[in-house]
């Protein structure tokens, strides 16, 4: 409980990786909820058409971008903290973020539930880019603006090779 309370804090701004454990085991019990909810949002993206590996694949592309972001910038003291943060925080997030995205695939853009549902992934969406902003942020105790070129780097990374192995991009930013 106090794990899902330390995200939840860094989802709003009110605490950093800092203030995580730097623990080898919690972050592989993260990882795998990562895997878990990345292959759902594939489910759904995909109408139950996934490629097997969905989820892992995912999960060893946004590590492989946030650790190559990390030992560039010369804070490998602190990947452990990131990951456990950037992943934590997109698993907190994964019940909104799956519950939009199976509204944007019953709908149609016509349909109002469906505008509600389009809306708010859009939202979560972009909540997820400044939660990313805010420990790369920390991470590298920069500027909003450091973060935030950060972040929408890692995105538009994830997004290119994610195009590259699905065939299309996948329904969140992580």
């Amino acid at each position: 409980m106090l794990l899902i309370r330390l995200l939840f804090d860094i989802a709003i701004w009110r605490r950093t990786p800092r203030d995580l454990p730097s623990s080898g085991p919690l972050l592989v019990a993260v990882m795998l909820a990562y895997i878990a909810q990345s292959t759902g949002q594939a489910a759904i993206a995909s109408q139950g058409n996934l490629q097997g590996l969905d989820g892992v694949v995912d999960l060893v592309l946004t590590c492989a971008i946030y650790t190559a972001v990390v030992v560039v910038g010369g804070r490998t003291h602190r990947l452990a903290q990131t990951l456990l943060a950037l992943l934590g925080t997109e698993v907190l997030l994964s019940p909104l973020t799956l519950a939009l995205a199976a509204g944007v695939s019953a709908t149609t853009p016509a349909d109002p539930l469906g505008l509600v549902a389009r809306v708010g992934l859009i939202g979560v969406l972009i909540w997820n880019v400044l939660i990313v902003a805010h420990v790369m942020r920390s991470v590298f105790e920069s500027t909003l603006a450091t973060g935030v070129l950060v972040a929408v780097a890692c995105a538009l990374l994830a997004y290119g090779f994610s195009d590259l192995w699905f065939g299309s991009t996948p329904a969140t930013g992580g």
